[in-house]
């Protein structure tokens, strides 16, 4: 007797199939009954919802793909929006300094033009009042030697 239990263990852990059988895809079983082999158990009314649910779900992940696919693209451009109003605004910016500092440069470039050209009409002043001062010390030494 051990020896064929022994015989009976290796047959089923060697051969499943063999042991248990052929098993048909579909084979209603009632309750209470076994099941002859190992799988998933749907109720019969339960097999329409199944079948729409296997059909669809491509579909559904189609539309799912689509809809995230969407929702990256929006955030893209609005990232992409984003960037170019900083950079508009940046380049905005950019040119007004330029052109502060343009403008501060060419003031800085008439005052050194100011500040290099000869004063010719303050040397003339200073020539006259020189002249006229020495004339009077002239004029005033030759009052002291009579």
């Amino acid at each position: 007797m051990r020896k064929l239990v022994s015989f009976l263990c290796v047959v089923f852990l060697i051969i499943p199939s063999t042991a248990l059988g052929d098993c048909a895809q579909v084979s209603p079983i009632k309750k209470g009954q076994t099941a002859s082999c190992d799988g998933v158990l749907i109720r019969s009314d339960a097999v329409p919802s199944v079948i729409v649910n296997l059909t669809t779900s491509e579909e559904k992940c189609k539309l799912k793909l689509s809809e995230q696919k969407e929702k990256s693209e929006a955030f893209c451009n609005a990232q992409i929006e984003k960037k170019n109003t900083w950079i508009e605004a940046t380049k905005k910016l950019t040119e007004k300094r330029i052109k502060i500092k343009d403008e501060h440069i060419d003031f800085l470039t008439k005052e050194i033009k100011r500040l290099k050209e000869p004063r010719t009409g303050m040397w003339i002043a200073v020539g006259v009042v020189t002249g006229v001062g020495m004339t009077m010390a002239a004029a005033w030494s030759l009052n002291q030697v009579k």
